[in-house]
């Protein structure tokens, strides 16, 4: 039985969050961020609002988190060019 690495290197709590984020990036693309709706980004990621408020407090820390997987993302890549 073959396995997907990408999927399977995240949990699956993990792979909700980048959903989750990948919505409201692509909602951002082609609207104001202050005019999206939690309701708009868990309906379009196929989440609960439920499940999106498990994992996230507002939209804002969304960014937040997203912003930070970018710098962690940043900084294991230095890591990997200097050793």
């Amino acid at each position: 039985m073959q396995h997907d690495d990408t999927a399977s290197a995240y949990s699956r709590s993990h792979q909700t969050k980048l959903k989750i984020a990948s919505t409201l990036n692509t909602l951002c693309s082609v609207m104001d961020f202050n005019d999206i709706k939690v309701e708009e980004v868990a309906k379009l990621a196929e989440v609960s609002r439920s499940g999106f408020y498990y994992h996230f407090s507002d939209l804002n820390e969304v960014v937040t988190w997203l912003c930070g997987q970018f710098y962690n993302s940043g900084i294991d890549e230095i890591g990997r060019t200097f050793t």
